[in-house]
């Protein structure tokens, strides 16, 4: 009897202690397109934004992260996708020139949340300053 309770009480420990975190291990998946938008030296728009190929994208899990998990390069047409993620927050990003910034660049970030364990959530595009 109480090798009974002892494994119904561990059982249940696991069952309900197993919250699962940001990250990978589900079947959603997040998808986006990054562009690259001409600047001129005065930082006005030159020209339309057109496909960022062979861009880096990278990904946090969870809102609060502080450095990437995971990076994808576009496709030919500024395409990207993160899959097998799980229900959660995530920030998405890509670095742009930055002419006041000391490091020269400066990242691009777009907050989204995987609202259903199989779903797949747009991204707003990323658009990167080019000099």
């Amino acid at each position: 009897m109480k090798l009974k309770i002892c494994l119904l009480l561990a059982l249940t420990i696991m069952f309900f202690g197993c919250k699962k975190i940001e990250g990978e291990g589900g079947s959603a998946e997040i998808v986006g397109k990054v562009y690259f938008q001409d600047v001129d030296n005065n930082g006005n728009l030159v020209g339309d934004k057109y496909p960022a190929h062979d861009e880096r994208v990278y990904i946090i899990y969870g809102a609060e992260g502080s450095y990437h998990n995971d990076d994808y390069r576009s496709s030919y047409d500024g395409s990207y996708r993160f899959e097998f993620l799980t229900k959660g927050t995530y920030q998405i990003f890509a670095y742009q020139e930055c002419n006041t910034c000391p490091s020269g660049d400066e990242a691009v970030i777009k907050t989204v949340t995987v609202d259903s364990k199989k779903s797949s959530t747009k991204v707003p595009d990323i658009i990167l300053d080019n000099f």
